[in-house]
């Protein structure tokens, strides 16, 4: 990507960054609708998978369904750049609840190793800002296992090795 191109993506981010999340949300929700409006090619992929996963659904409910994956996928998308280039202070504010912080505590002093499972991007953005001591641990407890880089076709994985 040349350097103007890269100025412009990094000038659109830091504008949407700085957005109240309502209004990257709503962003999202529109742009998601435009895309189902306009056919775009993440329409048209996520119709056919639709189709072959829930292929018991009536037209109409993999349409919602449609409906609503393109509008979560672009409300991500808008809401990554809040949780990347935000206001930490406001990101932290956001937060609702940590449940259950003492077994992840409890799962690192066993010294065996912890998997941690989060069931949407944005969550990961989030975990990586938390300043309770629990997370601050969690990040010192990954840096000290050796880690690895994987890369298939296009796309890099970044694997941490125990």
């Amino acid at each position: 990507m040349s350097f103007i191109k890269s100025t412009i993506v990094r000038m659109i981010l830091s504008g949407i960054a700085i957005l109240p999340l309502p209004i990257d949300r709503a962003l999202g929700r529109l742009i998601g609708r435009l895309g189902l409006l306009f056919q775009t090619r993440a329409t048209k992929v996520t119709r056919e998978n639709i189709a072959l996963c829930f292929p018991h659904l009536s037209p109409d409910a993999q349409q919602a369904l449609l409906k609503k994956s393109l509008a979560h996928t672009a409300t991500m998308l808008f809401e990554m750049p809040y949780a990347w280039l935000g206001d930490k202070e406001k990101l932290l504010a956001s937060l609702v609840s940590v449940e259950n912080e003492m077994l992840l505590d409890d799962a690192m002093s066993s010294d065996r190793g912890v998997i941690i499972l989060l069931p949407h991007v944005g969550n990961w953005e989030m975990f990586s800002i938390l300043d309770r001591p629990i997370f601050l641990k969690l990040r010192g407890f990954i840096s000290k296992f050796k880690k690895r880089q994987l890369y298939f076709g296009q796309t890099f994985f970044q694997l941490i090795v125990f």
